[in-house]
């Protein structure tokens, strides 16, 4: 039989510690910046979504992933924005993070089976992408009219700052498991990541507005994800893999 050698048990305890620190460094973050929007409701009143709708479309959008073409790689990125948006306006701060929590935990435990190191980072992560997004909305909103540019705007900046979270997250695992910084890795993330973000939001927002201007625009909303799911899933089944580079998810 096979056995790992002495050498190589050390440095990988060490690299679980430095992955555990840092899970520990963003629930710290998380937790303060949650801290922020306690006692905070959603933005529109008069309309509260369903804490389970909330949590069925954070589990749909984290199980059905988008690859993104990248050079000759590809970038995986969820569109986790979309049901965001929505509990930012729609939910209570709580209920947004919960649900964010809860979907990743069943899509990343039981979807995925990722392991107890990459799980433990990956929840964390989505605690202090959520918690972030919630504390940036609500200082930026102000109360402002749900349907207003104001409104909008700090909905931008919510998801604005929470995709840069997440790629100072990709570019900190990477620091932690090579040992050096590079700023092309962190360029890489955010030339990514943010245009995906500014997309995922705006169509958010219109998902957000068409509810707010008539609860029965849901079953069209509904129609069309699903249709672009399943003609994303058939068309990716159609196509050769390409090389994946998935970052954050693929680093351990």
């Amino acid at each position: 039989s096979t056995s790992t050698p002495l050498s190589v048990r050390p440095r990988a305890q060490v690299l679980a510690l430095r992955v555990i620190l840092a899970a520990g460094l963003l629930i710290a973050l998380g937790a303060a910046a949650a801290y922020t929007t306690s006692g905070e409701t959603g933005a529109y009143d008069a309309l509260r979504l369903p804490w389970y709708v909330l949590l069925v479309l954070f589990v749909a959008v984290e199980a059905t992933v988008l690859h993104v073409q990248v050079r000759r790689e590809a970038q995986t990125v969820s569109m986790s924005e979309i049901p965001l948006v929505l509990g930012l306006f729609l939910a209570d701060p709580a209920i947004v993070l919960l649900t964010r929590v809860i979907g990743s935990f069943l899509v990343y435990a039981v979807y995925r089976r990722q392991s107890p190191l990459k799980l433990a980072f990956n929840l964390a992560l989505a605690f202090a992408e959520a918690s972030v997004a919630l504390a940036v909305f609500h200082a930026v909103a102000q109360n402002a009219d749900a349907v207003s540019a104001h409104a909008w705007l700090a909905a931008y900046a919510a998801v604005m700052s929470s995709s840069l979270l997440s790629a100072l997250a990709v570019s900190m695992v990477i620091v932690l498991y090579e040992g050096g910084f590079r700023a092309e890795d962190l360029r890489r993330a955010v030339s990514v990541g943010l245009p995906i973000a500014c997309l995922t939001t705006t169509l958010g927002l219109i998902a957000t507005n068409c509810l707010i201007l008539s609860t029965a625009t849901a079953w069209l909303l509904g129609a069309g994800a699903t249709i672009c799911v399943m003609t994303y899933r058939n068309e990716k089944s159609t196509r050769p893999n390409p090389k994946h580079k998935e970052g954050l998810y693929g680093a351990f």
